[in-house]
């Protein structure tokens, strides 16, 4: 077994996290997101011209728990999107990124978030600074 899947495994039992603490940083990632949060000027940056939307999905928690990047707007997950880029990961993964034990890639290279659709990878950069930002606010000196 890889080091990074032996941490993630050590993660689970560290973690703890319940499904509807889950929900809440997901509706606190929305509310942040689009207060703060410049999907333009990031597409801009990452050299996105055409009309892309994501969606991300915590594949582990019942109902649909998530949201969805689409229009320059953070949204919560409704299950009848039609999107461009699909990011699907367990909760265990997403809160292991938003505390920085694990990195995007690394979840990525360790087959631990799935991205579906063209340019998958390059619309998936946009979370970054999503994640960025939410631990900030949840681990930092808050806004």
């Amino acid at each position: 077994m890889s080091e990074l899947r032996k941490r993630l495994s050590g993660l689970k039992e560290e973690i703890g996290i319940e499904d509807e603490e889950i929900r809440e940083v997901i509706a606190l990632a929305i509310e942040l997101a689009n207060k703060y949060f410049d999907v333009r000027k990031i597409k801009q940056q990452l050299g996105v011209k055409e009309d892309r939307s994501l969606k991300l999905k915590i594949i582990d928690v019942p109902g649909e728990c998530g949201f969805i990047i689409v229009d320059d707007r953070v949204r919560p997950v409704l299950g009848i999107e039609r999107v461009t880029t699909h990011v699907e990961l367990t909760k265990e993964v997403f809160w292991a990124i938003l505390t920085k034990k694990l990195s995007l890639y690394d979840a990525w290279l360790y087959d631990l978030v799935k991205f579906r659709g063209e340019y998958s990878l390059r619309d998936a950069q946009l979370l970054i600074p999503l994640f960025e930002l939410l631990h900030d606010y949840l681990f930092g000196e808050g806004r």
